[in-house]
């Protein structure tokens, strides 16, 4: 949960719809919403004198439980909430105002939002009126994103820390890279979930071929430097593909391999989850250190292989090294109708409870890759899709209210409440 209470002011419907998203990403609690700064000055200043009142009981009731004056059935003091205000402006007459209420609450962070197009000095403006952040509308998701985390580090709290789920091959060709490519766009597009896909190829990169992307940067710059790395140079560095979806690829330009130790994908996998809610890695089938302690490191592992006996055989082998370890084992293009290569089947010879599959769309999955596109933009039908959703499931298990939140149903009906609007 976001360590700071939130309080909105003057926030319109069109802003607030924006903004949603990334609040309930963060699972930021909305404490309340004020139409403009004189009726969030005197609202907060109402409550915090009811707080008072109520810990003051709560101090009384307990000091009479001691003595035996009291019934010590005294309620819970509440603490003095540490806030975090996120303030429309709309013109700089109202940069008195931001003042105003950065002077009646000294050291609470605020997120200044305003339009900037027609004056650009304004965001200056605005820090020097008292907000620690600006965001400029339309919100941009990741820019609104990094000024929340910002403020949580300032605040003296820790960065998010997402989740890393390793996607990686068992042998060469079991389609790794497509699974990890989209199970990342799914995330991103039904849980409305922050996404890193990143591909630890140190050699040839697949992604910029597989998405029709040109990156400005790849793996290789962010790794030749991580001793001097920091959170925005990596920010710096993503190249975005879809909403919440931005990608690290491998080199795509240069064959020339790069040597780099597992601290230096540990150091960079740290920097990535701060600025995310899942990394998925997709790990190319190596073999060397770096790819088992890359996957001993991951909080999931993912093992891909075919109905093939060499993939099968190299799934149990690895699967078994992975010590302390229990992977996800997936078939990849499964078909039901290879002979002793059924699902039933396969999981007696692996000796495990529980085997993954993805149905086989090659058609589909292979149009989404001529066409650099997630599968979902190219064939929203396919019944891959399904299977993915599934595995998404089982690595990010979410229950129902969760995911009504994350359409964005349950917060913003909170918000319009908050404000009087519904």
């Amino acid at each position: 949960m976001y360590p700071l209470s939130v309080v909105l002011v003057g926030c319109s419907d069109e802003l607030l719809a924006q903004l949603q998203p990334e609040l309930a990403a963060v699972d930021a609690h909305v404490e309340v919403g004020f139409i403009g700064v004189e009726s969030a000055i005197e609202g907060l200043r109402v409550r915090a004198i009811g707080d008072q009142a109520q810990a003051t009981m709560t101090r009384q009731a307990m000091a009479g439980a001691r003595d035996g004056t009291g019934d010590g059935h005294g309620g819970g003091a509440s603490p003095e909430s540490r806030h975090l205000f996120i303030v429309a402006l709309d013109s700089p007459p109202d940069l008195a105002q931001l003042r105003r209420l950065s002077g009646a609450f000294v050291g609470q962070p605020i997120i200044a939002i305003l339009d900037a197009e027609e004056n650009p000095a304004l965001p200056i403006a605005a820090m020097r009126a008292g907000a620690s952040q600006v965001v400029l509308t339309p919100v941009n998701p990741d820019d609104f994103r990094q000024a929340l985390n910002c403020i949580s580090l300032q605040a003296g709290f820790g960065a998010q820390h997402g989740t890393v789920i390793a996607i990686a091959g068992v042998t060469g060709g079991c389609g790794a890279t497509t699974i990890a490519i989209n199970l990342a766009y799914e995330l991103a597009h039904l849980r409305r979930l922050r996404v890193i896909l990143t591909e630890l190829s140190l050699q040839v990169g697949k992604l910029p071929v597989y998405l029709d992307l040109t990156p400005a940067f790849t793996i290789h710059d962010l790794l030749r430097e991580t001793r001097r790395l920091d959170v925005y140079q990596v920010q710096g560095a993503l190249t975005p593909v879809a909403e919440r979806l931005s990608v690290l690829t491998g080199p795509y330009e240069s064959v020339t391999p790069l040597a780099v130790s597992p601290a230096d994908v540990f150091t960079l996998t740290d920097f990535l989850q701060q600025i995310c809610d899942v990394v998925v890695l997709d790990v190319p089938c190596t073999y060397d250190s770096l790819y088992f302690e890359t996957l001993a490191a991951a909080d999931r592992v993912v093992l891909v292989a075919e109905q093939k006996v060499p993939s099968i055989r190299s799934m149990q082998i690895i699967s078994n090294n992975l010590l302390h370890k229990k992977p996800f084992l997936l078939l990849n293009r499964y078909d039901a109708n290879v002979k002793g290569f059924g699902v039933t089947r396969l999981k007696e010879l692996l000796q495990v409870s529980d085997l993954l599959t993805i149905q086989n769309d090659y058609e589909a999955v292979s149009n989404a890759i001529n066409h650099g596109k997630p599968l979902r933009q190219e064939a929203p039908r396919s019944r891959v899709l399904q299977d993915l959703d599934a595995l998404a499931q089982r690595l990010l298990p979410v229950d129902a209210g969760r995911a009504a939140a994350a359409e964005g149903t349950t917060m913003m009906g909170g918000l319009m409440r908050a404000l009087g609007l519904k």
